[in-house]
C-alpha cells in the first residue's frame, strides 16, 4: 500500500507500509504528465499511479513532504523527505 495525500497547507504526505522499499529521500511529480515517483536512497524508484490534475495544481515547490512508513497500525518511521515539481 502507498498512500499520497496533498494538503495545500499542511503539505504532502506519502504513506505506506513497504518496509522492503527502502529509504525514500523525495517524491518528484511531473506537473504536465501528472506520474508521480518516490526517489529510494539506493538510487531506485518506485512510480505510483498518475496524479489528479486538482492534486498536481495543490502542489508546489518548498511545500512541505514527509514519508510515514506503517507496521499494522503503527507508525514505524516517519520523517521529511524533498518534493520535486519537474515538467
Amino acid at each position: 500500500m502507498i498512500d499520497l495525500v496533498v494538503n495545500s497547507s499542511g503539505g504532502v504526505t506519502v504513506a505506506h507500509d513497504r518496509a522492503e522499499m527502502g529509504r525514500v529521500v523525495a517524491l518528484e511529480v511531473g506537473r504536465r504528465s501528472r506520474k508521480a515517483r518516490l526517489i529510494l536512497e539506493d538510487g531506485r524508484d518506485v512510480r505510483l499511479l498518475d496524479l489528479s490534475e486538482a492534486m498536481v495544481a495543490a502542489l508546489r515547490e518548498g511545500l512541505a513532504a514527509q514519508v510515514v512508513r506503517v507496521d499494522g497500525w503503527s507508525v514505524a518511521e516517519s520523517r521529511d523527505i524533498h518534493l520535486a515539481i519537474v515538467d
